[in-house]
Parts: C-alpha cells; structure tokens; sequence
C-alpha cells in the first residue's frame, strides 16, 4: 500500500491564504498497482473589508483500477448545491465553487452570516462524455465563536440549472 500527501500553504496577500493540497494512493498487487486513487484541491480565501470573506475551491477526485464498484458521486453532499445527493457519478469528478460570505451581524455568543454561491462540477467516467452541471443560490450561517472549534451551522437554498428544482440543504461547518 502507498499513500503520498502534500498540502502547501500561501500567504498570497495580506489577508488572501491559498491552501493546496494532492493525495495520491494505490495498492501493489503481485506486479501491478491496483485501487489508484487521487486528489488535487486549491481552496483560496480572503478576507474582505472588516467581517466579510469570499472563498473559491477547485477540486478534482480520480479513482483508477478500484477493488470494488466505487464511484465518485455528485450531488448536494458532495459540493454540487441544487442537485439531490448521489445524483450524479463516475470514476472522475470535477469541483468549482465560489462563495461570498457576508457577516450580518457579530456578537460576542453568535455571528449572524450569510452566503451567496456558484456551485459547478462534473462526474464522469473515463471515455463517456459529460457535460458540466451547475447551480447557484443563497444560505444562512450561525457560528459560534465561544464553542470549542467554533462550530458553523448551515442552510442553503440552490437551484440546479439542469433539473431546474430548488433544493434544501442543512449541514454543521462550512461548505468548504
């Protein structure tokens, strides 16, 4: 078994972070590699004004040679806003999302924030043609700052461009 990870940090400005990161792992098995997995994400981040932040992440997911049936899904859980979960998938998956996360309201117990996103992204296998989906929409956010690692709690409502449905999501923590 093999497992190699590199996650490199930026401070590309005052108050704008670049946070990469590329995992590769697979299996030998008798003289051939097995099970190849791989990831490469950037996330970017920056602060803008006094509270509020704007944040991007390109992530790209390949499995090769799997052990079992696994696929790469594409859906709500999996960073794809507007779509149900699992809705799409494959052995390949690409990620775009941007958000702008404006701070409402700040108090010492509570943070009242919001989120305006563009979510796209693409699953396929290898040989088949996909086309890129994508959706957009808006979310509420409450953190708290005084909880131990400062927990974030979720809402977003996203409409998939390709089925044309509006979808619910709650979740803890950010998107990304």
């Amino acid at each position: 078994v093999f497992r190699l990870g590199l996650a490199p940090r930026y401070s590309l400005a005052d108050r704008v972070f670049l946070f990469g990161s590329l995992n590769v792992a697979g299996r030998r098995e008798r003289d051939d590699l097995i099970n190849r997995t791989g990831v490469a994400q950037l996330l970017l981040y920056a602060r803008v004004l006094a509270a509020h932040s704007a944040a991007l992440r390109l992530r790209y997911d390949a499995i090769d040679d799997p052990e079992d049936q696994v696929q790469l899904l594409l859906g709500t859980l999996q960073g794809l806003r507007g779509y149900a979960p699992r809705r799409f998938d494959g052995r390949r998956r690409i990620l775009l999302n941007v958000e702008a996360r404006p701070a409402f309201y700040q108090h010492p117990l509570f943070v009242l924030a919001g989120a305006l996103f563009v979510d796209a992204g693409r699953a396929w296998n290898p040989g088949a043609a996909g086309k890129a989906k994508w959706g957009f929409g808006a979310g509420g956010r409450v953190g708290l700052p005084r909880v131990y690692n400062t927990p974030v709690m979720r809402a977003d409502l996203a409409y998939g461009a390709a089925d044309r449905v509006w979808q619910l999501s709650f979740g803890v923590g950010q998107y990304f």
